[in-house]
């Protein structure tokens, strides 16, 4: 009787700490290959590697229905806008708006300096993906949002920059 009330608090204890492994987070480019459609994944460029580097994500729950299922993945990503934007101001501070060509070049030093420093705001997006069983667990399958957001959202970015370009244009 004894034995059986150890296993059985065994288990509750594994239970309560949630000890599996869909609630880690993990860095997005130790596990890209096993991410579908994610393969050939690669950053090009020192700045978006480092960006890269400091992507985790963390797999909070999977709905299943047989072999297939549908992901809670929640994605912690530095908040690209707001280091581009204190870059930006740095070197302006640091250098002026004389020289274009060093003022970009200060912007990618203060942009790599910031994201190697991991003293930055970060961005948590919780988003869906399909997912399908394996061997060895599961897979996620990698989607349009999904790779909207380890972008850096990009894309959000450029067109809110030239939204306010051409507003502040039209006012003058």
């Amino acid at each position: 009787m004894k034995k059986m009330e150890l296993i059985l608090l065994m288990v509750l204890v594994v239970i309560l700490s949630g000890c599996n492994h869909e609630n880690e987070q993990v860095k997005l480019l130790d596990t890209v290959n096993q991410i579908q459609g994610m393969e050939n994944y690669e950053p090009s460029g020192d700045l978006s590697r480092t960006f890269s580097e400091n992507i985790v994500y963390q797999v909070a729950d999977i709905s299943w229905k047989g072999n297939s299922g549908v992901a809670e993945v929640k994605v912690t990503t530095p908040d690209l806008e707001q280091v581009i934007s204190d870059a930006i101001q740095a070197a302006i501070d640091e250098q002026g708006t004389e020289d274009y060509d060093i003022l970009l070049d200060n912007v990618k030093k203060n942009i790599q300096s910031i994201l190697d420093s991991e003293d930055y705001t970060t961005l948590q997006s919780t988003i869906e993906m399909n997912t399908e069983k394996t061997k060895d667990g599961y897979k996620l399958i990698s989607n349009e949002e999904f790779e909207k957001i380890i972008s850096g959202n990009l894309e959000e970015i450029f067109f809110q920059a030239l939204k306010e370009g051409l507003a502040n244009e039209n006012s003058n």
